[in-house]
């Protein structure tokens, strides 16, 4: 069955025989805010694992533009080499005296992971056990 939504953008990107066409649909129609984009690619959906809704901004699909045409692997500059092991601190949501306190904690995940909307998170190890999924922007290295 054929997509009933309109794409927002479209192009077709060539390199060499390979030809693709990309449609780009605005992440408002399923309900996600406005900004971020669902790829089309060939007709199908460029979805995460499971069939999970992917959701990028335009910034990450110029990267990912930009990876097609010059065949290196895509690696997001802004987010920090956060691996299995290393150190870091969490904001824990309490307060002292006005000022945010922070658990030290360690890293969990291989490393980053991103989430249907294109937010980036890092599993870290909670205190008494378990694990819980962190902002990258939240997490500083010691």
């Amino acid at each position: 069955m054929s997509e009933r939504r309109k794409p927002y953008s479209s192009f077709c990107l060539k390199n060499g025989a390979r030809r693709q066409k990309v449609e780009l649909y605005d992440a408002s129609e399923w309900g996600e805010p406005s900004g971020c984009f669902r790829l089309r690619i060939n007709g199908r959906w460029a979805d995460g694992r499971s069939g999970v809704h992917a959701y990028h901004s335009i910034a990450e699909i110029a990267t990912m533009l930009a990876t097609a045409l010059t065949g290196q692997e895509f690696t997001p500059d802004s987010l920090p080499p956060l691996s299995r092991g290393m150190r870091v601190s969490v904001p824990n949501g309490r307060s002292f005296a006005g000022l945010a306190l922070r658990d030290v904690t360690f890293v969990l995940t291989e490393g980053p992971l991103r989430d249907a909307s294109g937010h980036w998170f890092v599993g870290v190890a909670r205190v008494g056990g378990g694990m819980r999924l962190v902002p990258v922007e939240d997490v500083r290295v010691l």
